[in-house]
């Protein structure tokens, strides 16, 4: 049953606390109930959304069960699972979780404000050097302040989530689909003559655990073991 630390009205402080997107101590105790409150920023301001920790799952002839949605990697953790369906009931269905933008989502998540950059936009055909240096600058200094950043390749019209194709050979990655970053360092080119060149890498994350990039640099390339091993 709720406390009577609970039940008591809420400070002046508390209530500014909660208009600021804190979690509010009068919520605690229903976790014990399988009860959870997440709060998202929509539309200006933190709401709070309450669901129970029923997740849809599928069930097999052996009786075992999956995860229809989202689901962390450890069988023993569900955080994942429970954001999602806060997530998807602020949104009325798991459907309009499909697809999206990535700035909209960390917005949702966090309330901080977001920037989104288009590349090709951002450095033409790619042979401005000094429109590149200032992107790659960037995002070194956006993972030295500890910044969440994602990224994505544009899909087509009904390309969503399909693996991207170049030159016939199918490369891993998924069109429309949100990765995380979370490194960007530099490796030295030491096939190149010129001492200062290098190799820009990005280290990304696929939510799904699953479908990695497969081109140079990927974990079975003989180009990432070459440079391991000089």
């Amino acid at each position: 049953d709720p406390t009577n630390e609970t039940l008591k009205e809420i400070s002046d402080e508390e209530a500014q606390g909660m208009r600021d997107g804190l979690y509010p101590p009068m919520f605690h105790f229903m976790r014990q109930y399988g009860v959870y409150v997440i709060r998202f920023f929509k539309n200006y301001a933190w709401r709070y959304v309450i669901i129970d920790d029923r997740i849809p799952c599928y069930r097999y002839e052996d009786q075992s069960t999956r995860i229809v949605f989202a689901r962390c990697r450890s069988p023993t953790e569900m955080w994942v699972p429970l954001i999602e369906k806060a997530y998807a009931k602020i949104h009325n269905t798991y459907e309009a979780l499909i697809s999206g933008y990535l700035d909209d989502g960390l917005n949702d998540m966090t309330g901080l404000a977001s920037v989104k950059t288009k590349i090709a936009d951002l450095i033409g055909d790619g042979t401005d050097r000094e429109k590149i240096d200032r992107l790659w600058n960037n995002l070194k200094r956006y993972i030295e302040e500890g910044c969440l950043m994602g990224c994505s390749i544009q899909a087509g019209r009904g390309e969503t989530e399909h693996e991207l194709v170049i030159d016939g050979e199918r490369m891993g990655v998924l069109k429309g689909h949100a990765y995380s970053i979370i490194d960007v360092f530099e490796l030295p080119a030491h096939e190149s003559q010129n001492y200062h060149k290098s190799h820009r890498l990005l280290r990304i994350r696929n939510p799904w655990g699953n479908k990695e990039w497969r081109g140079k640099w990927s974990e079975e390339s003989d180009k990432l073991s070459l440079n391991a091993h000089k």
